[in-house]
């Protein structure tokens, strides 16, 4: 197991243990890592941190977005869980986005009103997003 792999099996515990300063951490030690992991992990944090209005949680969200458009759909409804007959997972599709909800979905189901805050933050960029390809 790599330590990536290792740091990522720690991240519900910290999210759920209230050890805020180790966790926000090791969020800053993986900072470029796209994964749904630590992308949609920040976002909470940061939706604990200072709310829905809180223009940096939205900026996380909306990062976290890009990385995987699944997530929020996922968190909602886990009859949505996706996962592929051969094992493997897809990066940015919904298979990827399942094991995330599989593993972190208690902490965001656990946060009062965040998969709330999450389904509007991703329904206001597919709807910058369908309207600017209406654009061109």
């Amino acid at each position: 197991m790599t330590f990536r792999a290792f740091a990522i099996c720690w991240l519900p515990w910290l999210l759920n243990s209230g050890a805020d300063k180790a966790l926000k951490t090791l969020l800053t030690a993986y900072r470029s890592d796209g994964s749904p992991h630590w992308l949609y992990t920040k976002a909470l944090v940061g939706f604990r941190g200072g709310g829905a209005n809180d223009r940096r949680a939205i900026a996380l969200a909306r990062t976290a977005l890009m990385g995987n458009r699944h997530v929020p759909r996922i968190l909602s409804d886990a009859s949505q869980l996706e996962f592929r007959d051969d094992g493997y997972v897809t990066v940015g599709e919904s298979s990827e986005a399942s094991y995330y909800v599989v593993e972190f979905g208690g902490s965001w189901h656990g946060t009062p009103g965040a998969v709330d805050w999450l389904s509007k933050v991703a329904a206001q960029v597919a709807t910058l997003v369908r309207g600017a390809a209406m654009l061109h």
